[in-house]
C-alpha cells in the first residue's frame, strides 16, 4: 500500500525527510531504522491546533481577546496599508479548546465580537484532523530533549528535518532543521 508506508534503499546520493512527526512513524523501511530513532519516534508526542476564520461585513475593530470559557483567543489585525484587515480570526491549542472551536466556530466567534457582522463561510483549519499532519506541533515530555540527538544522527543516507528534530514547535526550527539536515548529510556522505 503505497499510501501508508515508503520504502528507502539508500541509493543515490541522500535525501532529507521533512514530514510532520506523525507521518515520519508510517514508514517500513527495506533495512530497520537504528533503536535510537526508533525509541524517539515512539516517545515523542504531537499537540494539536485549530485556526477559524471569517471575513467581516466592514473594518471590524482592532482587539485581541481571551475566550472566558475555553482555552482560546481571538484577534483582528492590520493590514500591509495599516488598516484593519477584514477578517476575525480564532485560535485554540488543546484538545478542549480544538473540539469546542472546531463544533462551535461561528458561535464562538460571534460572541468574540458581538460588533462585527461575519460573511461568508468559516474556514477551519485543524491540523489534528488534516491527515497530512495529525497534529501541529512535537510535544517534548519529561526527558525527551535528551531522544532528540537521534533523530538528527543521519541514517545510512537519509536525514530527518522538521520542528520535531531540535524540539522547537515553530515553523522557525522547521526550517532551521531542514538547513542543518542538508549539511549533516552532506557531511556523512
Amino acid at each position: 500500500d503505497r499510501g501508508s508506508h515508503a520504502c528507502w534503499t539508500g541509493g543515490g546520493h541522500g535525501a532529507v525527510v521533512a514530514v510532520p512527526l506523525p507521518l515520519l512513524r508510517r514508514p517500513r523501511f527495506l533495512v530497520d531504522p537504528p533503536s535510537g530513532l526508533i525509541g524517539a519516534l515512539s516517545a515523542l508526542g504531537m499537540g494539536t491546533a485549530v485556526k477559524v476564520a471569517s471575513a467581516t461585513i466592514g473594518e471590524p475593530p482592532m482587539f485581541r481577546r481571551q475566550d472566558p470559557d475555553i482555552p482560546a483567543w481571538y484577534w483582528t489585525g492590520a493590514g500591509p496599508d495599516g488598516s484593519t484587515r477584514h477578517a476575525l480570526t480564532g485560535f485554540a491549542g488543546t484538545e478542549q479548546g480544538v473540539a469546542t472551536l472546531v463544533n462551535r466556530a461561528e458561535q464562538r466567534l460571534r460572541r468574540a465580537s458581538p460588533e462585527t457582522d461575519l460573511i461568508g463561510e468559516i474556514i477551519v483549519a485543524d491540523w489534528g484532523a488534516d491527515p497530512w499532519s495529525l497534529g501541529c506541533y512535537s510535544v517534548l515530555g519529561p526527558g525527551a530533549r535528551a531522544l532528540l540527538p537521534h533523530l538528527r544522527d543521519p541514517w545510512r543516507r537519509i536525514a530527518i528535518a522538521g520542528e520535531h528534530v531540535n524540539g522547537s514547535g515553530t515553523i522557525d526550527g522547521a526550517i532551521r532543521s531542514g538547513h542543518e539536515a542538508a549539511r549533516r548529510l552532506m557531511e556523512s556522505i
